[in-house]
This record gives C-alpha cells, structure tokens and sequence, in this order.
C-alpha cells in the first residue's frame, strides 16, 4: 500500500510513483512471492464502504491461481480477506494477503493538488484491519517518524508487526524469503539492479497510469558532502556514503517501465544531479561533476525509453556548478539535449545570511547561487515544445534554522531583489519551515517574521517571476486536467515542479489541452484553451481575459457567430479590447 513519500531526494505523491513501492515489488518476487499488488492510499479511501468492483474482483482471482502454483505461506496465522469495511473503518488492501507492506513518510510535506499522504492514523487502522497478515511499515514515517504536528511515531508503529528501519526492499525480502528475524539493513548493488526491474510492472496498477504518472528514478543515494557531515536538517546525507547506480542499471529500469508502459520520468533521488559519479566525492565539498557519466546516463535513459514523452531531473548543488563552471557547462548542455522542456534543477541555497550558513553547513553562498542561476539561465532558458523554458533552475529557502535572526528573512529578499534586478529567470520558489527529523530546531521564534516574508516574497518575487516567464499569450502545451474547483478547472504540465493552471471553465478531467496564459498569481496563472474559438467559448472565460470582462464577453456571446477580427473590433468598445483576444484566437 502506497501511502505516498515526500522526501528532499524523491518524490512519490501523485503524479509521482515512488522507487521504493516498485523496489518491495521487486525484491518480494525475487524471494519467491507469488503476486504482488498495488494499490494507493487514495484509493482504499475510495473503496471505503463501496461494493467492489469487477476489476478488483478480477485481481483478486489472479492473486488465488498465482497463489495456488506459488510456494505456499510461510507459517502464521490463517489468511483473511476482509469483504468489507466495518462503521467508521478504511478499507484495507484487497485480497488474501501474507504481508501487506506500508510505504509512508512524507518528510518534507507540501501542498498538493491532488493526493494525500497517509496518517499515521490511517497507517495504523489498515494495518489493524489487515488481519491474517503480517504488516510491515517502510519508507520514510519507518526510518525518520513524523514531523511536528503529526501522530506520535511510536503508537503508529506500535500497529505494525515489523518497522523497516533501513531499507524497506531488503527487509520485505528477507521476510518473504523465510528469515523469522529479518536484519535491518541496506540493500547491496546487485539488489538494487535487479529488483527495480522485476518490480516494475506494478506501475499499471496505479490510478493515474499510464498518464500522467511520473515514474521516480534514483541515481544515486546519499549526499556528495557526507564526509564533510552536510546539512544540519537533511535527512539524505544521513543515509550513508554517496552509493551510484551505474548508467547501465538505471536504463535498465527505464527500459522496464517503459515497456510496462510509463511515459514520464523524472532522474530524481540525488542531492545534487551534476555530482552524479563526480570526481573527488569525499575528499571535496564541491567534486568535479563528470561529464562523460552524465552523458552515458542520459543517454542510456534515452535509449532505454525512444517513445518517452517527459525526461526530468531534479536537484543541484549551487556550489558544484559555480566552481567548476567549464564542466557545469557541459553537464547543462547535455540535460537541455537529452531531457524535455520545462525541466527544473532545484538549487539548494536555504538562506542567504551567512551567519545560518555557517551554522547550518549549507550548501552555497549567495554568490555561488547566483552564478549557477545566471549559468543554468543562459544554456537553458530557450523556450522549448512545451511552452516553457528547456531548464531553469529553482531556489529553496528554509526558515527555522540554528543561527536565524529577524535579519535573515531581509538577507532572503535581497537575493530574491537581485535576482530579479539582473533580468534572470527562475521557475520555482520553495519557500518552507525546517522540518525536525534529524533534530531539534526552533520554527516558532520567527514565525510571524517567516509568515511575513513568505508573504511578500510571492508578491514582490514570485508574481513578477511568473510574468517574466510566461508572458501573456504564451501557450503552454499538453496541460493535463486534474480538478474541478467551483467553476474552475486546475491542470498542470506533466513534468518535474509543474505550474498550475486554472481554466474559468468546467473542462473534462482526464485530458490534455493546450492552454494560452492571461493572468498571473503569486504560485499558478489563469489560461484560456488554446486556441479560442469565439464562436463556442463559454463566456465565464472571454471574461478572464484582461481589459474584456462580463459586458464584453455579453458582447461578443450576443454577436456571435464573430467573422473576423474587424468584427471583434466592431463589438467591442474598445480596439485594445479586440488586440487582447486576437493573439488568443484560432489562426
């Protein structure tokens, strides 16, 4: 059961399909499981006092034949397959099951659009309900608890037969395999190549298959900077020692689902994706990143996967690419030829005071920052097929940290102030409080100072940014529709960090529409469908284009069938009116 994960080097919440779900697939098939299913936490949410359906029905029988030509239970108490869920209760996976494994944790939670991260309320009851199997409980919530605010880890995990402290893969196959005691432990290379791979199809199982699911793949584990002790607040350099995949290990699992069918993938799971197999990882804080390496993953990405439709990356360490620019270069060069437009390098600054920095061990220097961004700008800020930018960089600040005083959220806004000052373009703000998972940190000192900065920087920061970036009419492909809200339907690119779009219109959900941008908020931006036909478009949307309102778009609803643009003009009062819907109509 996927309760989702959401962590500083992998993301699992929808759209996204975690690794480590597809890991425990893999390695409990490699122990001599007979069927493994899927399913997310949303839909036992769903199926909550619901008759089942034919589908699951059907699942169900597949896992009794595979069952009875498999190996046989392992001891234990009798199987029970739960019909139904009693007053009050969530329904727990479906089947007749020997284990049932919990994947949760989201460690570093956002706001979603769609999905939720199981509870440790919820995490408990299933596994309560679970009865006749044997429950273990993995992912992040397993190895770090919760964050503040959260349930108290140990009642959770107090519900579970088993807590996967390391590796939640390793510990499900040892179990599956026959060890009573399973160790806690990490699993080695040779698992790690094989079971992505024998776990991959259970990515058909999942609701937002085959679009638009984003299959998460790691290239590496740990932090380059784990020798130098890294981060106070990160939970990646804790890990262990950076551990690389080879290109050839992380193409053959591309090549394994996308044969199962996925269509987007994001190279995600490392802290920094220039440091991939970088020269020097322990004996400098910033390695030379390796090109050659780069270049034999993405290419081997590519080639694993010819028909793939959405190639992204994930984060990058400011410094790496500000002191080794010659190879930052080419490192930039190769993700804007091999990935997709609208691709995002997350750049780890945290804060720009100083004091923070050294308090903390972070990351870069504002300086360092700024170079990056300039550099990632100049390769890859050409607008690409999706209507974004082919790579752009995006910046995470993090309040509550050791040494923060109220002049830190003004050190913030000057950066931010530069920024914007030297004409650069960024895609992604993340602006966030310090979770304390791997200690104590005081986020409620400065939590007003934090509000307030928040609050200005998307005003004064992320609005204008968002205008820079996608100017009127700027027509964003393939928006794929997500939520109705009121009258509004949201939708997002399928892609790494993707910009929300709202529609003033019930669109079908389900679908991808191209989208012409006519207004920007701090975090999203208004679009039309693309292109407008005058003659069928609601009128709740001729009203959201700027300088047209309601009377206008009365006007035009009312004069309709439109003939040409000297016809707009003729309805319209005003011929910068007309100029504004022009660049939105069908050529």
């Amino acid at each position: 059961m996927d309760g989702y994960t959401d962590e500083p080097a992998a993301l699992g919440v929808p759209p996204y399909i975690a690794p480590l779900p597809r890991y425990i697939a893999g390695a409990a098939a490699d122990a001599g499981a007979s069927f493994a299913g899927y399913v997310t936490i949303d839909q036992l949410r769903g199926w909550a006092g619901r008759r089942e359906d034919g589908a699951m029905r059907r699942e169900r029988r597949e896992a009794r034949r595979a069952a009875r030509g498999g190996r046989g239970r392992r001891g234990g108490a009798p199987r029970r397959h739960e019909t139904g869920p009693g007053p009050g209760r969530l329904m727990p996976p479906r089947g007749r099951w020997d284990v049932v494994v919990l994947v949760a944790g989201a460690v570093v939670p956002g706001n979603y659009l769609r999905g939720r991260p199981a509870s440790g309320r919820e995490l408990a009851e299933v596994a309560t309900n679970a009865e006749g199997a044997t429950t273990v409980l993995a992912g992040a919530a397993a190895r770090w608890g919760w964050t503040s605010g959260a349930p108290a880890g140990e009642d959770v995990r107090r519900a579970f037969d088993h807590v996967a402290t390391a590796d939640g893969d390793a510990f499900v196959h040892d179990l599956v395999a026959g060890d009573r005691a399973p160790r806690h432990r990490l699993r080695t290379a040779v698992e790690w190549a094989r079971w992505p791979v024998l776990g991959a199809s259970v990515v058909a199982r999942h609701p937002d298959f085959p679009r638009p699911l984003i299959a998460e793949v790691e290239t590496y584990r740990g932090c380059v900077r784990h020798a130098f002790g890294g981060c106070s607040f990160c939970t990646t350099v804790r890990d262990a020692a950076p551990r690389f995949r080879t290109p050839r290990a992380v193409a053959r699992e591309v090549r394994a689902l996308a044969a199962a069918g996925v269509v987007a993938f994001r190279l995600g799971g490392q802290s920094c994706i220039y440091s991939y197999r970088a020269k020097g990882v322990g004996k400098e804080e910033a390695p030379t990143p390796d090109v050659a390496a780069v270049r034999e993953l993405l290419e081997g990405v590519r080639a694993a996967a010819p028909g793939l439709e959405v190639l992204h990356v994930d984060n990058a360490n400011p410094a790496v690419i500000a002191e080794h620019p010659r190879e930052a270069e080419e490192v930039t060069r190769l993700l804007v030829r091999h990935c997709t437009s609208g691709n995002v390098v997350a750049l780890g600054l945290e804060s720009a005071d100083g004091a923070v920095r050294e308090a903390n061990r972070l990351n870069a220097t504002p300086e360092q920052a700024l170079a990056a961004i300039r550099l990632i700008g100049r390769i890859g800020g050409e607008r690409g097929p999706t209507g974004l930018p082919w790579l752009l960089p995006g910046i995470n600040l993090l309040a509550g940290l050791h040494g923060e005083t109220e002049e830190t959220f003004e050190r913030d806004m000057e950066f931010l102030r530069q920024v914007l000052a030297e004409g650069l373009v960024v895609r992604r703000t993340n602006i966030r409080q310090v979770a304390p998972v791997c200690g104590a940190f005081d986020t409620r000192r400065h939590h007003g100072e934090f509000r307030a900065f928040k609050e200005r920087a998307r005003e004064e920061f992320d609005r204008p940014m968002l205008m820079r970036l996608v100017p009127y009419g700027t027509v964003l492909r393939r928006v794929w529709t997500e939520l109705h809200d009121g009258g509004t339907t949201f939708g997002r690119q399928v892609g790494s960090y993707p910009l929300l779009v709202g529609v003033p219109t019930k669109l079908e959900l389900g679908r991808a529409v191209d989208v012409a941008v006519v207004s920007w908020g701090p975090r999203s931006v208004t679009g039309v469908p693309y292109p407008l036909d005058l003659d069928t478009t609601p009128m709740s949307v001729l009203a959201a284009v700027p300088g047209i309102g309601r009377k206008r778009a009365a006007r035009i609803v009312l004069g309709r069938p439109v003939r040409d643009v000297a016809h707009l003009r003729e309805l319209l009062d005003e011929p910068a009116a007309a100029d504004a819907l022009a660049p939105l109509v069908r050529p």
